[in-house]
């Protein structure tokens, strides 16, 4: 799995670095995480792989979905490729967000 998130980051990073993303790539991404469903199916590449097949079971990428998935892309490398070179982090692409629980006199760990 580890080689296959490395392999993803390289991939988004190549896909992006003319600050475009082609119908092509995108159909690209999608037939790799296809065929790495390991990755596909976990953090992050679900995160990635599901705003693909929804643009794609459209019949044609719409310039909102395109935009959504150069975002999480760059989110997934750590952000546009201009600020890489002085970044200290990894990725900005957030985890699951889960609402806050209370667990009213106990502790929660």
């Amino acid at each position: 799995m580890g080689r296959s998130l490395g392999a993803l980051v390289g991939i988004a990073q190549g896909r992006l670095c003319d600050n475009y993303l082609s119908d092509a790539e995108i159909g690209f991404l999608d037939r790799w995480l296809v065929e790495n469903d390991a990755i596909a199916y976990s953090w992050p590449g679900d995160v990635i792989h599901a705003p693909i097949k929804a643009a794609l079971s459209a019949g044609r990428v719409s310039e909102n979905d395109r935009a959504h998935l150069f975002q999480t892309l760059q989110q997934l490398i750590g952000g546009p490729a201009e600020e890489l070179g002085s970044s200290r982090h990894v990725t900005k692409l957030a985890f699951d967000e889960v609402p806050r629980m209370q667990f009213q006199g106990q502790s929660f760990v």
